[in-house]
């Protein structure tokens, strides 16, 4: 956790704080319960304290979102908005959206609906990370469709950051190891496996993990060399907050 995170996250008073400024949208149970953790365990290092009454879990039908993922966006751009709407009249003013790809959907939203929230998007919160510590090349973990996709390579090469890439095999093994992990059926293999995967590629470039599902296998000992994308939202998020005078009130 950067530094400036201990600083800024103090001065956020949830006790103090009527309404829960931060929404986190429900994207299916392992996610929501994964977020709920890390929010906890980054808000506890700096505040020694509870964040609960800091957010709240804004419900979706993500069976309905999930089934036009990752881009049928005419479908999806509408039901993202609704979603958005209702979260703005539920007072909340910093929001994720905890899934890297819907945020191709996002960012294809009307200018004047995201300036009414504050979305906190992964990708480019993941590329000030890397340009505050001079990275210009990464090597991308993904899901096989965001690893190949020009749109997500698309951010980095318009802040000239070259990615790498894993072997087709080696996309191919991490993407089933996705799939098992989103339906909790992942083995202690699997966990091996694919953290042996990271410290490889690791000798090339930095790692940029880009899958929540991904995300769930990183603990504290192997994550703290990994750029890991829903991690750092999440500080972005408090970050966010911090800045928000609306949450300073007392």
């Amino acid at each position: 956790m950067p530094a400036s995170l201990d600083s800024k996250l103090q001065l956020l008073d949830v006790q103090s704080t009527a309404s829960r400024p931060l929404g986190l949208l429900d994207l299916g149970a392992r996610t929501v319960d994964f977020y709920k953790a890390e929010i906890a365990h980054q808000y506890h290092n700096v505040n020694g304290s509870n964040p609960s009454s800091l957010f709240t879990v804004i419900p979706t039908d993500f069976s309905v979102i999930n089934g036009h993922l990752p881009n049928q966006f005419e479908v999806l751009k509408p039901l993202i908005t609704c979603q958005i709407e209702h979260c703005i009249d539920r007072g909340i003013t910093t929001l994720i959206i905890p899934n890297v790809t819907l945020h191709e959907t996002v960012d294809q939203l009307a200018p004047s609906l995201l300036k009414r929230v504050h979305i906190i998007h992964p990708v480019l919160a993941c590329i000030q990370r890397l340009q505050s510590k001079k990275i210009n090349a990464i090597t991308l973990i993904a899901s096989q469709y965001s690893v190949t996709s020009s749109r997500l390579a698309r951010y980095f090469e318009q802040s000239n950051i070259a990615i790498h890439r894993p072997t087709a095999q080696h996309i191919a093994g991490i993407d089933e190891i996705r799939r098992r992990t989103y339906v909790g059926e992942h083995t202690q293999e699997d966990i091996q496996y694919y953290r042996d995967l990271i410290a490889r590629y690791q000798q090339r470039a930095p790692v940029v993990v880009a899958c929540t599902e991904l995300s769930l296998l990183l603990n504290g000992a192997n994550c703290h060399d990994v750029f890991d994308m829903a991690r750092i939202q999440i500080t972005e998020a408090l970050l966010a907050l911090s800045r928000d005078r609306t949450v300073l009130k007392r």
